[in-house]
């Protein structure tokens, strides 16, 4: 009896053991489970929340673009508004300047006025200029108009005076050709084009060595060497202007020559002479495109100095098989700094028999060189250089001078170069050019 009831006690408890251990491994798999579902629960609401955070990121780039794009449009509206308000004051200036030769259409000149005023029409500008480009080709004739009066003329007889100085004497030696607006002044005015205010002269690369080592024993040569920029430039021809006065200054502008004569840069006159290279027949222009790049990033580099690139540039003249001499060329390229390695690609080649040989134009009462084939060569920059001009630039040099250097060296104050080269902001001062050339009195 007693073994009996032992046994079924022990049963009774060894079934609650089991009972218990079966809810316990039912509790432990349900906390489990609550885990499982809690970390998986926390899981989506963290992928929900990253969504959220992807979309809202998504949404505020998509306003970011929006809003870029919003202030882009706005800036070239406001930067076509400014260029087409300094472009038809252009035009306002012309015909001003035109008006007492021609009979200008004064309907033309009130649409124009009235536009000016509106400047934010930029989309009239270019059927205003093709209206007025058509009404000077029919009347005006380049030919018969006066030259310039006042400071512009006196400008432009010292610059003659000086370029006639220094280029008479060597032009059987050397070989010199007028360049650009100097060369159209020759063949449409025999003198300068009446709103123009400088003389530039085109040499070949050995012209232009035999041309530099006669200058720099003939005159005060300004040793460029140290600069960085042509803001240290412009301070050492000025530093040498006021330290020999009206005396003719050379200086080689890393990759032109340049002479000065005056009493200090603000009133100073210049002329240039501009440089180009020989090319060898074998080498391509895409050779020559590439070597080109590659210089201009070492030539834009303000970290040498002139003479450190000068060296590394005559070097390459020397060695690299693009280049070549004059008995050994067909092919010419312009190495002008102004006018080369800072624009955003190469230009292209000019064949050497379009500048040699050279033939004669008369400039006032001498007779200079100029390209043997000047149509060819004008037709690169100057496409219609015998019809009168819709919009002309008005004495730019001047402008820079008095205007800008005075406040650059007086007030000891150096702004950026390209702010200072930055003339289209000059194009629109009426009363300044009634006053230098008596055009507008």
């Amino acid at each position: 009896m007693f073994i009996h009831k032992l046994k079924r006690t022990a049963g009774e408890t060894f079934n609650k053991i089991v009972s218990l251990g079966l809810i316990n491994i039912l509790l432990i798999n349900l906390l489990k489970i609550r885990r499982f579902y809690n970390r998986k629960k926390e899981q989506f609401i963290q992928k929900k929340e990253r969504i959220k955070q992807q979309i809202k990121q998504k949404k505020d780039e998509i306003k970011q673009k929006i809003k870029q794009k919003i202030n882009q449009k706005y800036e070239e509206h406001k930067q076509k508004v400014q260029l087409t308000s300094e472009k038809y004051a252009k035009l306002i200036l012309t015909a001003k300047y035109i008006s007492p030769y021609v009979n200008i259409k004064k309907l033309l000149i009130k649409r124009l006025k009235f536009n000016y005023k509106k400047n934010y029409n930029y989309l009239t500008f270019n059927n205003d200029k093709k209206s007025i480009q058509k009404y000077y080709d029919k009347k005006v004739k380049p030919r018969t108009l006066p030259q310039a009066k006042g400071l512009l003329r006196d400008y432009q007889n010292r610059i003659y005076n000086l370029a006639t100085e220094i280029i008479l004497p060597l032009q059987n030696d050397i070989g010199f050709s007028l360049n650009g607006g100097t060369l159209i002044g020759a063949l449409r005015h025999n003198d300068f084009i009446p709103w123009d205010d400088d003389m530039d002269f085109d040499m070949l690369r050995d012209d232009f060595d035999k041309f530099e080592q006669t200058l720099r024993q003939k005159y005060k040569f300004v040793d460029s060497s140290e600069c960085h920029d042509y803001i240290d430039w412009i301070k050492e021809i000025d530093k040498n202007l006021k330290k020999y006065p009206n005396e003719i200054i050379i200086t080689n502008a890393n990759g032109y020559l340049q002479a000065y004569r005056g009493t200090s840069f603000a009133d100073c006159i210049f002329c240039d002479f501009l440089l180009w290279e020989f090319i060898n027949p074998k080498a391509s222009f895409s050779d020559y495109e590439e070597w080109w790049y590659k210089f201009a990033k070492i030539y834009t580099n303000n970290n040498l100095t002139w003479g450190q690139i000068n060296e590394i540039y005559l070097n390459e003249i020397n060695s690299n098989k693009i280049f070549s001499t004059r008995d050994n060329c067909q092919y010419i390229a312009k190495h002008c700094a102004l006018t080369n390695f800072y624009q955003p690609k190469p230009a292209r080649f000019e064949k050497l028999e379009t500048f040699l040989p050279y033939k004669k134009c008369k400039f006032r009462n001498i007779e200079l060189s100029i390209a043997n084939d000047y149509e060819t060569y004008l037709q690169r920059d100057y496409k219609n250089w015998r019809k009168f001009p819709a919009s002309i630039e008005f004495a730019k040099h001047i402008k820079l001078l008095n205007d800008q250097n005075n406040q650059i060296f007086e007030q000891d104050y150096f702004i950026d170069y390209k702010d200072v080269c930055n003339q289209e902001q000059y194009y629109i001062d009426e009363d300044y050019y009634a006053k230098i050339s008596g055009w507008f009195m």
